[in-house]
């Protein structure tokens, strides 16, 4: 009950259940301890505690619980932070009175009960103790009187440390001459520093440069992925990529992330939901009226240097695009494009917006440019009047531009989410059960009649499938997966044409459940986005890269005073790289190829006089 203690071989509770919150909406509990001789103090936001009243504080000695003052006062108090300091105890967190007597958000303990310190316009989560200064951490932009961003140093007076940080920060410890500072923020000082940073005095810095695993903030959430001239795209709901600043939007050249000018600028609702090319520049859409400064409804073009609107855009979200040779088209829940009538989907010439008909009579999913067609998914059961179900195929400016995909065989409720295609078969997925062909939620076309993939996919949520992705013959699904055909997998499968795999131990959202929304094949390897921070049981926020395991082994050699050469065994399509050490410790590149047959030779062109230790890589 939110207090125990370990004796070094059993938890003991000291009687401390608690209840009851001080003036209003909170959870129960207890937020911070302090250890002065045999007393043991207690903070938090509860009324009583073991049994006993006490207003946020409390005090054990040694037998039972105690009221520690009068304690705290005001709405959802949170008493969070308690330090000694010079002799005295102070505590801190959100609370509007202390003692009786009105305080914001700080108190001080005089030895008979608290009093106010200082004060901070919002709450000051923890409290730190050098030994000759005093450091307040929170939420605050002002700190007595001074102004602050969330961070401040008391040597009598309140100092910030630098600019402070952009949001706001959860916890902080002092670590000899440093501040340590988690939190949601982005930027600490002038520095990218995303939920983790430094102050060691004088300047902030990134407690994790060059080790930021995957994407940040609010969420993290990477929902649309693309593959575009030698770089893979990212969107989203990222303010961070890597350990740099990058706004909803950002591409991987291979070795980093890099922005895409200021990105996509807005409040914590907007976001990315597609991404595709057509004529050297990427188009973004998703929600949001905002990129690189300027005013775009959710839908805009980068140039490479430059981000542009696409005339007055349209006015509700985006959640699917699409390009050939003569447009971009757009898919959403939107009514209107260009200021015209457009139910949910239009397309971009260049110049303007246009459509054909009524449109769709509810949202479309996806798209997809399929042997010379625009194939389109979704909600609906009409388009422009013709009865055509969840499935369409449509051509511009023909007599008959919208025709359905083959038979209809999607049940009325059903939705569909994600289309991949390869030769002549076009994959279809997201939210439905076909009994004739005893099809769940996946479903394959190849031109003549539809068919099952295997006993389909089932997953935790209404909508299993986001996302499919084909490598070669592989096509891999993912979404809130929990079993393919029988086999429990984690958020994502992959089809081999024959069976359905796991891929390792699959994603993780620990505490929570991950979801997987976007999927790309980059370089040989497949890319996954979502809500996750874990992947194959390793940490990785929102984005990871799978690389199946992969058969390689040395079967041959020869060796003469000007070459050495080696054999590998191994599959088709790998990047090989022969690497030399003298010592087991540092590696040298020599020689790379690529794998064309089971069989590749790499090549010493001159190995040294003495010895050479070699090894075979298969690059990413």
């Amino acid at each position: 009950y939110s207090v125990a203690r370990w004796d070094g071989s059993s938890w003991d509770t000291l009687g401390s259940r608690i209840s009851g919150c001080v003036g209003g909406l909170c959870v129960p509990g207890v937020f911070n301890l302090l250890v002065q001789g045999t007393e043991l103090y207690a903070v938090g936001a509860f009324t009583s505690i073991g049994g006993v009243a006490a207003n946020a504080a409390a005090k054990w000695d040694g037998m039972g619980w105690v009221p520690w003052g009068t304690g705290f006062g005001g709405t959802n108090v949170n008493v969070s932070g308690l330090v000694m300091h010079n002799a005295q105890i102070y505590a801190s967190g959100s609370f509007q009175t202390a003692g009786g007597m009105p305080a914001q958000n700080m108190a001080v303990w005089n030895g008979s009960d608290w009093e106010p310190f200082s004060g901070a316009n919002r709450n000051v989560q923890r409290i730190l103790s050098d030994g000759s200064s005093l450091y307040a951490a929170g939420d605050f932009t002002t700190i007595g009187g001074t102004p602050a961003n969330r961070v401040a140093r008391w040597d009598g007076s309140w100092t910030p440390l630098g600019t402070g940080v952009t949001s706001d920060i959860f916890d902080a410890v002092l670590t000899g001459i440093d501040l340590l500072v988690s939190g949601q923020f982005v930027q600490a000082g002038s520095a990218p520093a995303i939920t983790v940073a430094r102050w060691d005095g004088l300047q902030w810095s990134a407690l994790n440069v060059g080790h930021q695993n995957g994407m940040n903030l609010p969420l993290g959430v990477v929902r649309a992925l693309h593959v575009y001239d030698e770089s893979l795209y990212a969107g989203g709901d990222f303010n961070g990529a890597g350990p740099e600043i990058r706004s909803r939007i950002a591409r991987w050249d291979g070795n980093s992330w890099l922005a895409l000018g200021s990105g996509i600028i807005g409040p914590s609702g907007h976001r990315v939901r597609a991404i595709t090319d057509r004529a050297g520049s990427i188009y973004a859409g998703g929600t949001f009226t905002n990129a690189g400064g300027v005013i775009a409804s959710n839908i805009a073009c980068w140039n490479g240097a430059n981000w542009s609107a696409l005339g007055v855009g349209v006015n509700s979200n985006v959640h699917a695009l699409a390009a050939d040779d003569d447009y971009v088209y757009a898919g959403g829940a939107f009514t209107r494009a260009g200021g015209s009538p457009a139910n949910r989907f239009a397309w971009w010439d260049g110049v303007s917006w246009s459509t054909l008909g009524s449109g769709a009579n509810s949202n479309v999913n996806a798209l997809l440019v399929w042997n010379g067609r625009l194939i389109v998914g979704g909600q609906f059961t009409s388009v422009s009047g013709f009865p055509i179900n969840k499935l369409a195929e449509f051509t511009p400016f023909m007599a008959l531009p919208w025709r359905p995909v083959g038979p209809d065989v999607f049940p009325p409720g059903g939705n569909v989410l994600a289309l991949a295609a390869n030769g002549t078969d076009l994959y279809v997925a997201g939210n439905f059960v076909i009994p004739a062909i005893s099809a769940t939620n996946v479903v394959k076309w190849d031109g003549a009649s539809w068919s099952a993939v295997g006993n389909g996919l089932l997953g935790r949520t209404t909508a299993p499938i986001n996302a499919l992705a084909l490598r070669g013959h592989e096509l891999f699904a993912a979404g809130t997966l929990t079993n393919a055909s029988g086999l429990p997998v984690q958020a994502i499968a992959k089809w081999d044409g024959t069976n359905w795999h796991a891929l390792g131990s699959g994603v993780q959202m620990i505490p929570s459940n991950p979801t997987v929304s976007a999927l790309a094949v980059y370089d040989n390897a497949l890319f996954v986005g979502g809500l996750f921070n874990r992947s194959g049981g390793r940490p990785s926020v929102c984005i990871a890269r799978w690389i199946a395991d992969i058969p390689l082994q040395i079967v041959g050699l020869s060796y003469t005073l000007d070459e050495f050469r080696l054999q590998a065994q191994t599959v088709p399509g790998l990047k090989l790289r022969l690497d030399g050490s003298s010592d087991l410790n540092t590696w040298t590149a020599l020689y790379r190829r690529d794998s064309y047959s089971e069989m590749a030779e790499l090549i010493d062109p001159a190995p040294p006089s003495d010895r050479r230790i070699y090894r075979v890589v298969a690059e990413p």
